[in-house]
């Protein structure tokens, strides 16, 4: 089947454009062609976007250079073949410079199909860079404007991991690392020795089988400062399927984490205050209320170690447990307990 193809013939001989046109069919085109010889009706033609212009080299009213010329300050990118009886290497070369992608001799005129063949690969190739370098540049763009971490790595996974290539501006940010100090380092070194290797086990493993990744966990900025932070990462193909990068979106979710923990805290808080008050009218004896209570503070507050004391009447003041739950180690059973001591007992 002949391919279709829009041709704009510049020529004022109607045989040299009838033998123009039997080439491309015998090259299995199918032309819809039309045919000017004059400036005016050259650029009134590139109006409606040719897939390929053809050119003879001298007309009585208007010329090949002159054609390209134009074609060249329209901003169209049309491939441009110019077609001569003497074509010599000083013109061939204007015309080059002109924007022309090919010229033939009318001798020669059998090489037309190819030539065409190639101008149109040429220009596919053009428009598929032009428009890779168009969505980089889009791309460039959004990672500096947007708001969340972007980092993108190699797919090496052997250790120390895969190394940073491009990191944002968000990212610096976040982390205080530019992407001077980034690039060629690896997220787990910039990230610091403490970052939970649990969590890391996890991405390498969905990182290793090429799938997605999402999670949280406990990172550190430059200066040491500890922050919670989201993690989501996806890998990168290739027209073969081969993964060539992975990009991570980081998020600092420390705000979020801290309200999280401060209403689990009011809600554990709730909690126990309810259950010491059923404690305190359940309870027939002072000794078993006190432990009761102790015991709810531990199982229901979070706490590691509860206890009550009472001040002794003695010189020394001292302080008598009568009631604990949770982790005592020993604490309580040393020989006295001075009544102004602070005990910083962590939560769960």
């Amino acid at each position: 089947m002949k391919k279709p193809l829009q041709v704009l013939l510049v020529e004022d001989n109607p045989a040299d454009a009838k033998l123009v046109l039997a080439e491309l069919r015998a090259a299995g085109f199918e032309p819809e062609w039309v045919r000017v010889e004059t400036e005016s009706d050259f650029l009134a033609a590139l109006e409606n976007s040719p897939e390929i212009i053809l050119s003879d080299y001298a007309m009585p009213e208007f010329s090949g250079l002159r054609a390209a010329e134009l074609l060249q300050a329209s901003g169209r990118e049309i491939p441009f073949i110019l077609i001569s009886g003497t074509v010599g290497e000083e013109v061939a070369v204007e015309a080059m410079k002109h924007g022309a992608t090919d010229y033939l001799l009318k001798d020669r005129i059998t090489r037309l199909g190819s030539a065409v063949e190639r101008a149109l690969r040429e220009a596919q190739v053009n428009r598929e860079r032009r428009q890779t370098e168009e969505s980089l540049r889009l791309l460039g763009t959004a990672l500096e404007q947007a708001n969340e971490s972007v980092v993108i790595t190699d797919a090496n996974l052997d250790l120390p991991g895969p190394a940073i290539v491009f990191v944002n501006p968000a990212y610096s940010k976040m982390t205080g690392y530019s992407a001077e100090e980034s690039i060629g380092k690896t997220p787990r070194m910039l990230q610091g020795p403490r970052t939970d290797q649990e969590v890391l086990n996890r991405l390498h493993k969905n990182l290793e089988q090429g799938e997605n990744f999402a999670g949280e966990a406990i990172s550190y900025r430059k200066d040491g400062t500890e922050f919670d932070l989201e993690w989501q990462v996806a890998p990168v193909r290739n027209a073969g399927g081969e993964i060539t990068h992975f990009v991570g979106l980081q998020r600092d979710i420390t705000e979020r984490k801290t309200r999280e923990r401060e209403l689990s805290s009011a809600h554990r808080a709730l909690k126990m205050l309810s259950t010491c008050n059923e404690a305190l009218i359940r309870a027939e004896h002072e000794q078993e209320l006190l432990g009761r209570i102790c015991r709810i503070a531990v199982q229901s507050g979070g706490y590691r170690m509860a206890w009550v004391g009472f001040a002794q009447d003695d010189k020394i003041r001292s302080i008598k447990p009568v009631a604990h739950a949770g982790a005592e180690d020993g604490y309580l059973f040393s020989d006295s307990i001075p009544p102004r001591s602070t005990i910083r007992v962590p939560t769960n």
